[in-house]
């Protein structure tokens, strides 16, 4: 039977675990999730997103908008055109990502990781860069 346990840390963040077959502890919110189970999520009307990792997967013309996507592993995602007006991307990793052409219009990228992100053509009025590491991987502040 497996264990788990919730940890409240960083601004009353919940982290949930469980405890794999082998009785190693894996942060649930940090599993990974395929384009197309996000999409599904997303269309039903699902917009928590926190931690998840979605690192490598295509997500290209995609409608994200205000999604909370909190602290996930978006890095070598292709993210080209993809829609992200108003989305929190709070202390996401988006190093290595394609980001060409996306539309960052509102969001909040506050503490995201954008080392050695491709952001050629992206929309980025009213962001929130505060302590972002850019794609030379200096931080603002």
């Amino acid at each position: 039977m497996p264990l788990s346990y919730c940890a409240i840390a960083n601004n009353s963040t919940v982290s949930t675990w469980t405890s794999t077959q082998n009785n190693q502890f894996q942060d649930v919110n940090t599993r990974k999730m395929t384009s197309d189970e996000l999409l599904q999520r997303y269309e039903a009307g699902e917009r928590d997103f926190r931690g998840v990792n979605l690192s490598e997967e295509i997500l290209s013309w995609m409608d994200l908008r205000g999604a909370d996507l909190r602290g996930a592993n978006l890095s070598g995602a292709k993210l080209n055109w993809v829609d992200l007006r108003g989305t929190d991307l709070r202390g996401a990793n988006l190093s290595g990502a394609d980001l060409n052409w996306a539309n960052l219009h509102q969001a909040d990228l506050r503490k995201a990781n954008l080392t050695g992100a491709d952001m050629t053509a992206v929309g980025v009025r009213r962001v929130d860069w505060s302590g972002t590491i850019l794609t030379d991987g200096s931080m603002l502040t």
